[in-house]
């Protein structure tokens, strides 16, 4: 029987993408009915959908970060047209995170991989917030100096960004890390 290797995929966005974010949930539910027996890998969905319980903390996003932790092997970020929350340290939540998972992908760019989608979908002009807009258009443009973003205009664009782009990822995480069978014969 082929081991299978579990990699936690987390998932950060405001709340403007609800949908996109149960797109996420639904194309790792997807892979994971074949993942697992042709190559030997589980996805596992991290979010704040999916793991937070309540609890008390110095501020909200400090509790998501507490709770969620840095264990994840793949970071999937998504925004439209809100940037989210302040939080103490950082523009949003979103970006918080993002930011924790830059830091851990410059000390060791082994360590997690990051993927950052922008919806482009139009927005209707009575719900537009133009400071959000503006902060998220500020963020894309501050991420693009350094990384290769992805765009999609429906959802169903994303569905097929996420069902390549993680089988990819999740594969070349898998090759980055040695099994154990391969840890334990090069130690003898």
């Amino acid at each position: 029987m082929r081991e299978v290797r579990h990699l936690r995929v987390f998932l950060a966005s405001p709340s403007d993408v609800l949908p996109e974010r149960e797109t996420v949930e639904q194309v790792i539910s997807e892979l994971n009915l074949t993942l697992p027996d042709s190559m030997g890998i589980h996805l596992e969905l991290v979010s704040s959908d999916t793991h937070l319980i309540p609890d008390l903390g110095p501020d909200p996003q400090a509790i998501v970060n507490r709770q969620l932790g840095d264990d994840y092997d793949i970071f999937v970020g998504i925004l439209w047209s809100r940037i989210g929350t302040a939080t103490p340290r950082a523009e949003s939540g979103t970006v918080e995170e993002f930011e924790r998972a830059y830091c851990r992908w410059k000390d060791d760019p082994a360590s997690v991989s990051v993927m950052f989608y922008f919806k482009e979908a139009g927005i209707v002009p009575s719900e537009v917030d133009l400071d959000q807009l503006s902060r998220v258009q500020r963020f894309r443009k501050s991420l693009e100096e350094t990384a290769l973003i992805a765009t999609f205009l429906p959802v169903k664009e994303l569905e097929t960004h996420l069902r390549i782009h993680l089988t990819r990822q999740a594969l070349a995480r898998v090759k980055l890390r040695p099994s154990e069978s391969q840890e334990s014969s090069s130690r003898r």
